[in-house]
């Protein structure tokens, strides 16, 4: 097949729409991509992207077709404008730019904002090309559940102008089963739903495989490392992880460390600095893909944690994938999939949403188990994902999708 991708995030910013689309060439077809200007966490150009914007111009060996875009930057409403322009420039120069390309299907990567696939759904329009939308954040849950929209009657309007892009959607993949029967609920009724879930996009170590210990995360012997991986932002909870470490901060071996950006990661480190939590509590800062698996290596537990919402409860974290595939335990302060995911695997331990003391407890037990315990929950977590979230499945299962859906049922 030809494949468009439409994405506003795409490499060399960090997301698995970059290993999916590595998986679609494998598979034998032809993908180009849709995107934007490189910005993703920090709201600022990437330098390198400054230097020579024309070496992004092709990912391996997909060409990737760029549009301006306003960037992200760190207020509220230079967001809403991020994602204002990306709909808007990806609908009109982006689709110019595709004038002579043809395509059997259009793939859209639906993380927040969902005016992602309006490109797609123009394109649909004029070249009655299919669309294909992935959806890992539900819209207009995800902007209630973070305090972006409470307003319940602009709530109302949000969700009919999501039902309506939805229903000319022509098929919709969600990231858990939850997602589908909040999908299923709110779409048209000639859209097909169906759960396709995310994968671990660090690559795992194979056995006789030697990788260097990360540097920047520096620790003794006797530390007890738990490692928090992703986005620094509002749904990831950080006041209860905080709060977790101050009840801690006595247990000297218990670090925490923090691995990503975002839009409200100094307000943590002025919150950290105001504790005087800096030997409990360490943020790292963002790196490469290809590099996280260094520091994975220093964990010792993974830590994974949303606020308490109903909706946002139906996510699972990508985080939670490569957690697992790495195989190691997991303690989690969250409810819903997650939380049901970490309680059939049995790989870690679970508490509420915002229980501070219960995560607290949770981490300084973990931390005085011996080696044999906590590798029963690591080869727990390790044959979960195996069996449920393996990339080659995954995609092989979105290739089966992607063919059905053009009538192009050769499924390599």
């Amino acid at each position: 097949m030809k494949i468009l991708v439409v994405t506003q995030y795409f490499w060399p910013e960090n997301f698995r729409i970059n290993d999916w689309v590595d998986g679609m060439v494998e598979r034998g077809h032809e993908v180009t991509v849709l995107t934007s200007l490189p910005n993703y966490p920090k709201g600022v150009l990437f330098n390198e992207y400054k230097k020579d914007s024309s070496t992004f111009n092709r990912y391996k060996n997909v060409e990737v077709i760029r549009v301006p875009q306003i960037l992200r930057g760190n207020k509220s409403i230079q967001l809403a404008l991020n994602y204002i322009s990306f709909a808007f420039f990806g609908s009109t120069i982006g689709l110019w730019k595709l004038r002579n390309k043809e395509f059997d299907v259009s793939f859209v990567f639906g993380v927040s904002p969902i005016l992602v696939v309006i490109p797609a759904l123009i394109y649909k329009l004029i070249t009655k090309t299919k669309v294909a939308l992935w959806v890992l954040d539900l819209w207009p849950e995800s902007l209630r559940a973070v305090g972006i929209v409470t307003n319940q009657r602009l709530i109302s309007v949000i969700r009919y102008f999501v039902k309506m892009l939805y229903s000319k959607v022509d098929l919709i993949l969600g990231q858990s089963n939850a997602f589908v029967d909040s999908i299923i609920r709110t779409k048209g009724n000639n859209v097909s739903v169906f759960h396709l879930p995310n994968w671990s996009d660090i690559s795992v170590i194979n056995k006789n495989e030697t990788i260097l210990l990360a540097p920047e995360l520096k620790r003794t012997p006797n530390d007890f490392v738990v490692l928090f991986s992703g986005n620094v932002g509002e749904a990831q909870d950080f006041d209860t992880i905080i709060r977790a470490a101050n009840l801690l901060k006595d247990k000297k071996n218990i670090k925490f460390k923090i691995l990503g950006e975002g839009r409200c990661k100094e307000k943590y480190v002025q919150l950290v600095s105001s504790l005087a939590l800096e030997d409990t509590v360490d943020f790292l800062g963002s790196y490469p893909i290809d590099r996280m698996n260094s520091f994975y290596l220093h964990a010792d537990v993974f830590l994974v944690t949303l606020v308490d919402d109903d909706d946002l409860s139906k996510t699972i974290p990508g985080k939670v994938h490569s957690y697992l595939s790495f195989g190691k335990p997991l303690i989690a302060a969250i409810n819903g999939e997650t939380a049901q995911l970490i309680k059939i695997s049995k790989c870690g331990s679970v508490v509420n949403s915002g229980d501070f003391i219960g995560l607290a407890n949770e981490i300084e037990k973990f931390s005085l188990m011996n080696k044999s315990e906590l590798k029963i929950l690591a080869d727990n977590a390790k044959i979960y994902y195996e069996k449920n979230f393996d990339r080659k499945k995954v995609l092989d299962t979105a290739n089966f999708f992607l063919c059905r859906l053009t009538q192009n049922l050769v499924v390599r």
